[in-house]
């Protein structure tokens, strides 16, 4: 009902946009279903596109003809379209409606999104609205749909208390919820470890946003979908040495930029003990000048990679294609690249980084 809306627990931000629409539920095979409809009159069909702007309009406009009597409506939705950086991820089947409390896993994913969230119209499922890009790939498994463009959610202001009633960017938080849930097979000994280097990666998202953080790819590996059908889903680099060598059981690796440095070898080139800590691949130097060490590692296979992280060019780390989520791990994939060919002169290793354009305040796209 319209009297359960409170407008004023909208983010801001999300009303701005004039993406809103009014719904109806209807019964499609024996199931309940959410109609988009227009949000203003119209002598053709009622039912609204969520790919088509024309059918959209600002919330004033959308609560008032919700609030009218021309259509009957149960509510207003808000349009996920490609041009605004808004995700809604809808958790379903993961709320008591009595107690009001969340399954472990929806209570893990809401926690680290930190954004607004509130209770669908069921009462039984949970939608969290970001501000972030999607990486390629699938946007549902289970219980969890990811949606960017080509949906709307309900908006029902069942704030779940506890949680912000503001829209916050969350890049980071967002990759890693959507390859642990939807890319890949849900394991607990992934979740743990991962979530464990993404709160590593010693950066919020606020201040990587402001350094020109955007979406990142995750790197390919083998999963299956519900039905047990082998699909390739995108997630950590393309041609991962980790992944042709351990799969998706390779050690537990403490530093976020060590790791994508070490996905982006081949199987052959990946140092044996492998190491799990920058710690780990300090050493004794090289008898070489940095003039020929750099000559060395840009001629290697690695060569473009090492070349564009000396360069500092932003492409590594914005962007949906890029290598790296976000500039910190840029950074920690250079100084990888820096102990591997300095022999792990850690004096060295610093004078080459402050010498490359990650340090320096442009960088090049």
């Amino acid at each position: 009902m319209s009297s359960d809306i409170d407008v004023s627990l909208i983010p801001e931000r999300l009303a701005d946009f004039e993406q809103w629409i009014c719904w109806q539920e209807t019964e499609r095979d024996g199931k309940a279903t959410k109609v988009p409809i227009k949000p203003y009159h119209t002598n053709g069909t009622p039912n609204a596109s969520a790919t088509e702007s024309g059918h959209w309009r600002d919330l004033e406009s959308a609560l008032a003809f919700h609030e009218s009597d021309r259509v009957r409506t149960d509510g207003i939705g808000f349009v996920f379209a490609p041009a605004t950086p808004i995700v809604g991820v809808d958790l379903d089947d993961c709320r008591d409606p009595t107690t009001g409390e969340l399954a472990s896993w929806a209570q893990d994913i809401v926690d680290r999104l930190d954004s607004y969230s509130e209770v669908s119209p069921s009462g039984r499922g949970v939608h969290v609205i970001v501000e972030g890009e999607l990486p390629p790939g699938r946007n549902r498994r289970g219980d969890v749909e990811m949606y960017d463009e080509a949906r709307f959610f309900t908006v029902t202001t069942d704030h779940i208390e506890g949680t912000r009633t503001s829209l916050e960017r969350r890049q980071d938080a967002l990759l890693g919820v959507h390859y642990e849930y939807v890319q890949s097979p849900p394991t607990w000994r992934r979740r743990q470890s991962i979530s464990r280097r993404l709160s590593r990666a010693g950066r919020s998202d606020s201040s990587a946003d402001e350094r020109g953080q955007q979406a990142g790819e995750p790197a390919a590996g083998e999963t299956a979908d519900e039905t047990g059908t082998s699909e390739t889903a995108t997630a950590l680099g393309s041609d991962s040495g980790l992944y042709a060598r351990y799969g998706l059981d390779y050690p537990d690796i403490e530093d976020p930029g060590l790791e994508a440095a070490l996905h982006g070898l081949s199987p052959s080139a990946l140092p044996s003990p492998l190491p799990t800590s920058m710690d780990d691949i300090a050493g004794p130097g090289v008898d070489l000048d940095d003039e020929t060490v750099l000559e060395c590692a840009m001629d290697s296979k690695s060569g473009d990679v090492i070349e564009a992280l000396y360069d500092g060019r932003s492409e590594l780390w914005s962007g949906r294609d890029s290598r790296y989520p976000s500039q910190s791990e840029a950074d920690m994939g250079l100084c990888f690249y820096l102990a591997f060919w300095t022999g792990g002169d850690p004096d060295r290793m610093d004078r080459l980084f402050r010498d490359s354009g990650l340090m320096g305040p442009v960088q090049i796209s």
